[in-house]
């Protein structure tokens, strides 16, 4: 889903970058960050249109952009899922540009007066997160990194629909004969520690069933406000983790915390999913039908009237101009404990490489040049000496558009292979941005092709690794 702008957007005082002659980003817009990248708004200059564009360094020690897109492409047209529109390189940053959502459920919840979800709510969204599941998991695919800040609202009339973001950690489960992977052992940990599932604890390859066990975790999460593991004290990293898995053994038993003052039928849905074998298909339907007997049995029904969608709470969750909580938590605990997404290891990285299948192949690779970590999550503030003196005149500004023009005459490769910003300032700085430009020493004629491409949603031109300059073999 895509929003039309509800202002007039002038690019001559916005703070942006042309990506092509389609998209452009609002630097001043930022909807959010993660451990991996920037989000932005990005304006379709033809249609008027709002999307969101996802960045990452070309030199990130760790990428996962191509592999999400990758992903994305997978589960293009899927209800609950975001849709990719356009993938492209330029020489600092890969970009996807895809729809633009609303506020994630954390932070919708920390908004709420209690900073809890009511039980119907709570329910109504395990039934959507379900489905959601179902789908991506039909698709030969397993998440990886549930957590609340993954689960999003839709926008314009779309704010009772829950999306499921953030495939940088996904992976296929099947291989190219439609056989489940196999059980590996001493696996590191992916995801993030406070919801991942009891076997990605003890070191144990992930499967369907994982995503299912951090879900119900979630949804708890939801419903009291804090789980049982949160704000222990510990003095190392192994220590907290292994105190969190004792915990998480014990309450999950049955007469354990966690279940306590909740519906009985959560304890028989955590039962059901602590017993799923590593390959075995869960039983989406029981477990769907299982929330909705709650539902029933407390007298509610699926309508979808969640605590969120009232029209004087969607006006204060947006009301702010900054609205980075949409794609990161606002929960001040999580800072407090670390809990945020590990930080991955090359063994980790040789997991998600594993080869599962032919034909929609998910590789990321290994960027081994450690000086390349002084440049992690380097996106925009490079190019902040070209930034725009706010008292310069319309007057002054028109004059330089016409000069950054004659820019544009330069061959393709230049016009595409670099952001040039709109806003700059002086005639010092159209010649500094000349010299930029005109120093650049385009290294072989495949670069040159790629970056001629136009845009292309479907990401034709990344079908084989080899493809890809920037990605060493």
């Amino acid at each position: 889903m895509v929003e039309e702008s509800n202002e007039e957007i002038d690019l001559e005082y916005e703070d942006n970058f042309v990506i092509n002659d389609t998209y452009t980003i609002l630097l001043n817009r930022k909807i959010g960050s993660g451990s991996f990248g920037q989000i932005y708004q990005c304006l379709n200059t033809k249609t008027k249109k709002i999307y969101a564009c996802k960045l990452e360094s070309i030199n990130e020690l760790n990428p996962q952009l191509y592999h999400e897109s990758k992903i994305m492409n997978i589960m293009k047209n899927c209800t609950g899922f975001p849709t990719l529109y356009c993938f492209c390189y330029t020489e600092q940053d890969k970009i996807i540009v895809m729809d633009y959502l609303g506020a994630n459920l954390d932070t919708i919840m920390n908004k709420l007066p209690n900073k809890k979800f009511s039980i119907k709510t709570a329910l109504m969204i395990m039934i959507q997160c379900l489905e959601r599941l179902k789908t991506l998991h039909d698709k030969g695919i397993i998440h990886r990194d549930m957590k609340p800040e993954n689960f999003v609202i839709g926008r314009k009339n779309k704010e009772r629909t829950i999306y499921l973001i953030d495939f940088g950690l996904s992976k296929k489960y099947l291989n190219d004969n439609n056989i489940h992977i196999s059980m590996k052992k001493d696996r590191n940990i992916i995801g993030t520690v406070r919801y991942i599932s009891m076997n990605m604890h003890q070191g144990l390859e992930q499967s369907r069933r994982d995503d299912l066990e951090s879900l119900i975790y979630i949804i708890i999460y939801f419903i009291k406000g804090e789980l049982p593991w949160q704000n222990i004290k510990y003095k190392t990293k192994a220590e907290r983790y292994n105190k969190i898995y004792e915990i998480k053994k014990k309450s999950t038993a049955k007469g354990g915390e966690l279940c306590d003052s909740i519906p009985s039928g959560f304890q028989s849905i955590i039962d059901y999913i602590l017993e799923i074998e590593f390959t075995e298909k869960p039983n989406y339907s029981m477990l769907k039908n299982a929330s909705e007997m709650m539902l029933a049995q407390l007298n509610y029904n699926n309508d979808l009237q969640f605590d969120w969608y009232n029209l004087e709470f969607l006006k204060n969750l947006y009301k702010s101009p900054n609205i980075e909580n949409n794609h990161k938590s606002s929960n001040n605990n999580d800072n407090k404990e670390n809990e945020n997404k590990e930080i991955i290891t090359k063994e980790n990285i040789k997991d998600i490489n594993d080869k599962i299948n032919n034909k929609n192949e998910i590789k990321i690779s290994i960027n081994s040049n450690q000086s390349d970590t002084n440049n992690f999550n380097k996106n925009y503030n490079h190019h902040n000496h070209f930034k725009r003196n706010k008292s310069t005149s319309k007057a002054k500004n028109n004059t330089i558009t016409s000069e950054i023009k004659n820019i544009y005459k330069s061959p393709a490769p230049l016009k595409n292979s670099v952001f040039i910003k709109n806003t700059i300032k002086d005639n010092n700085e159209i010649k500094t941005v000349k010299t930029f430009l005109q120093g650049k020493n385009y290294r072989n004629k495949q670069w040159n092709e790629i970056l001629n491409i136009k845009d292309n949603p479907t990401i034709k031109f990344m079908k084989s690794k080899n493809n890809i300059p920037h990605y060493k073999k």
